[in-house]
């Protein structure tokens, strides 16, 4: 993992916080997977960063992660879910007691390896565009990912009791681990229409556009997660905390 600092301050934080209280736990598995998998991500383009939104790569990558966060570095973004999923705990301490200790547990496993098959097949597909086949294709990377890095201690955790909630629809727990995806991925969708739209200083001319792009995708996309505020006492927050930054996406 690159050294944090690459990032503004303000998002250097978290990851400090992740390698200082998870080193025996959650941090070990990721650097494992880092070690044996992370040069792949030197050659794939930030999340987000779609044709679509820079179809001429007009932000290099360095720029681009340090404008949007951690989240859209593919080395960083696990440690962007883990803490959403604290996030979502703190607000909503009832979770704990549906949850149990091992789903919590589980969950935060699942949101730091839950995208080790996209370094195993050196890509990245935009959330809700993913076929079938290439679901399936990515399990079975995730599963060769474990296989070669995680520890003896966490190997048949991640097998037998992760791997069914990261990719398993009808798993009890999937729908709180995709929450945590979607609460994530509306984060930088509202982060890049607070560039667009309210506050373009630190921007570039040609970086305002990808911005919008990124923040009216974001929008369209996923207008129909408000459906599932009321379950979740973050998901509800979030559209309050950032209901401008929603409404200019529109």
């Amino acid at each position: 993992m690159h050294a944090p600092h690459r990032f503004q301050p303000i998002d250097t934080l978290e990851i400090n916080d992740f390698i200082e209280f998870e080193r025996d736990r959650l941090f070990i598995v990721h650097q494992n997977f880092l070690e044996e998998y992370g040069a792949a991500y030197d050659e794939m383009v930030p999340r987000f960063a779609q044709k679509r939104h820079d179809p001429n790569q007009s932000i290099d990558k360095d720029r681009f992660e340090y404008l949007m966060g951690p989240d859209v570095a593919h080395d960083t973004h696990p440690i962007s879910q883990w803490g959403i999923l604290r996030s979502m705990i703190a607000c909503q301490p009832e979770l704990i007691g549906r949850l149990g200790r091992e789903g919590v547990d589980a969950l935060e496993f699942a949101e730091i390896t839950h995208d080790f098959g996209e370094a195993v097949l050196k890509r990245d597909i935009a959330k809700g565009d993913e076929t079938p086949a290439e679901e399936a294709e990515e399990q079975v990377a995730w599963i060769t990912a474990i296989e070669n890095t995680a520890p003896p201690q966490f190997k048949g955790f991640l097998l037998e009791v992760v791997r069914p909630i990261i990719f398993d629809s009808e798993h009890s727990l999937h729908i709180d681990h995709d929450v945590a995806e979607r609460i994530g991925y509306i984060l930088t969708g509202m982060r890049a229409s607070r560039y667009a739209f309210i506050h373009q200083d630190p921007l570039l001319p040609h970086e305002i556009p990808v911005m919008s792009s990124i923040a009216r995708d974001v929008r369209k996309l996923h207008a129909p997660v408000q459906q599932l505020a009321p379950q979740y006492r973050s998901l509800k927050n979030l559209f309050h905390n950032y209901s401008r930054e929603w409404d200019l996406a529109a």
